[in-house]
């Protein structure tokens, strides 16, 4: 049986893919023309302190071979008086944001992640100041908060469908351009927060539906580095990918994780054994369950 890979870069990420069916056999690796290269982090109007969103930069991440580009820092974490006003916020310099990248994608043959601060990390259950959790988005009924806590009740009895009007309003511009690929929901979850994040995945394509459009919902996975059970819950990763397939990877396609195996000092360099562990379990879970592997490959350096 050949199955195909790629690897997902943290500067320069990739979207991989492993097919197919039956007992598990040591496979063979071939390059496909279907291999899809996203580059993160890539060029945004957001870095840390400079505008790196230039077509200079955009024709570079083309010219080196990525089909898709993924940023961190479309729109922001605006905080309005009100839910609807944040929303509406930080909708306003998402659209902004993202028009830019994603015409120079577009101009140069690539696709498009967009990460807007309304939709990621939306079923986060640590409340902070870069989510909506605490002004309604959730799933906490009165009796469920202590006395004094900022944090307001479900704002409706389907917390996420409301939401969704407020991060892709009927206006919204960016989902229907060309170049969307999708939209960066969540990176890293722990266990107890996947199930939320599976229910924020229905609500997304119950909304591009409405929108008569669709996008790729990307979620990418804690990598095998913890025994925690608050981490990765009872069972380990074995258990934490299971959970994830079971709630979100059967809907989405695919699973993706990421893994920093190369370390050194001044004296050695060397690469984690788990690494190889860890992608030989996710490959396995992605033949059993008929889902595209998505990993990533460790470079170094970005656009933020």
């Amino acid at each position: 049986m050949k199955n195909k890979i790629g690897l997902v870069v943290p500067l320069l990420f990739v979207v991989s893919t492993t097919s197919g069916c039956g007992s598990y056999t040591v496979p063979t690796f071939e390059k496909s023309p279907g291999l899809t290269l996203v580059a993160y982090a890539g060029p945004t109007r957001r870095a840390f302190s400079y505008n790196s969103a230039t077509e200079e930069h955009f024709k570079q991440v083309a010219d080196a071979g990525f089909t898709h580009v993924l940023a961190l820092y479309d729109g922001n974490c605006a905080q309005g008086k009100t839910l609807d006003e944040t929303l509406r916020l930080r909708y306003e310099t998402a659209e902004l944001d993202s028009q830019v990248a994603l015409d120079f994608c577009q101009k140069y043959g690539m696709k498009y992640y967009v990460r807007d601060w309304n939709l990621y990390g939306m079923s986060k259950d640590v409340p902070n100041d870069s989510n909506i959790y605490k002004l309604g988005i959730n799933e906490l009924k009165p009796e469920d908060i202590a006395p004094g806590s900022d944090i307001q009740p479900m704002v409706s009895d389907d917390p996420y469908g409301y939401a969704m009007k407020g991060v892709f309003p009927d206006e919204c511009r960016y989902i229907k351009h060309p170049a969307y690929a999708g939209s960066y929901m969540f990176d890293e979850p722990v266990y107890s927060e996947i199930k939320g994040i599976g229910k924020v995945v229905d609500a997304y394509n119950a909304r591009m539906e409405e929108l008569n459009t669709k996008g790729d919902t990307y979620i990418n996975l804690l990598p095998a580095t913890s025994s925690a059970i608050s981490t990765l819950g009872p069972n380990g990763w074995d258990g934490y990918a299971d959970k994830y397939i079971e709630e979100i990877g059967r809907k989405v396609g695919y699973l993706s994780y990421d893994f920093y195996p190369l370390m050194g000092d001044a004296r050695n360099n060397y690469i984690k054994g788990l690494h190889l562990y860890n992608l030989q379990i996710a490959a396995k879970k992605c033949i059993q369950n008929n889902l595209e592997l998505r990993t990533y490959i460790q470079t170094g350096g970005d656009f933020t």
